[in-house]
């Protein structure tokens, strides 16, 4: 279902510089020719150490702005599409499309999250509270208190979007939403009480 998504096929990385004159933007493009493992880049983010990573349909790829190292989760020998990343202080959090592995950054390895997840992780996110959230392709949300030492599992089904959530997320109060565009589309909010997300109407 992901791959059926229009996404952009080439990426530029942007920094800013200051001159005398002013802002003066500097841009580098970055490709297969360079060591990415792809073209096609699903998700980019930072790590605290400034590591720039890329997850592509083949495959992950961290920058340290010079050159690219290409890193392979064993377990999922040929496919190697990621599809969600999320830094921790511990490594990376890494969505593919059967499950969410922690790339550790003590190890240099990868420890698949002990979460039953069989599709693609179309997003990964944090409460407040230090809860790991997720939403699949297929099998609605997770919630992992990847931080507890009870590392509590929770699911929510969303059976009125065949399983489909494309994000989830916590606000400033700590309230969780998902937004849907799949089935019975639209944003949902998490009720705590009866624990289970309900639709928001908006007029």
């Amino acid at each position: 279902m992901l791959r059926k998504l229009p996404f952009v096929l080439v990426f530029i990385l942007c920094s800013l510089t200051n001159s005398w004159g002013g802002n003066d933007f500097q841009y580098r493009h970055i490709g297969m020719e360079d060591g990415l493992t792809s073209n096609t880049v699903r998700h980019i983010t930072q790590d605290k150490y400034g590591y720039m990573w890329f997850g592509t349909d083949n495959g992950l790829c961290r920058y340290d702005g010079i050159k690219v190292q290409p890193y392979r989760i064993a377990e999922n020998k040929s496919n190697q599409y990621i599809t969600a990343l999320l830094p921790i202080d511990e490594g990376l959090l890494v969505g593919t499309e059967g499950g969410v592995f922690l790339l550790r950054y003590d190890t240099d390895g990868f420890e698949r999250l002990p979460i039953n997840i069989h599709s693609a992780v179309t997003s990964l996110s944090f409460d407040k509270e230090g809860n790991l959230w997720m939403s699949t392709s297929q099998q609605g949300i997770w919630c992992y208190a990847i931080n507890s030492d009870k590392k509590e599992v929770r699911h929510y089904d969303f059976l009125q979007t065949n399983g489909y959530v494309s994000q989830v997320f916590a606000d400033n109060v700590n309230q969780i939403w998902a937004v849907t565009n799949w089935g019975n589309y639209g944003v949902s909010r998490l009720n705590r009480l009866h624990a289970k997300f309900e639709r928001i109407s908006f007029n």
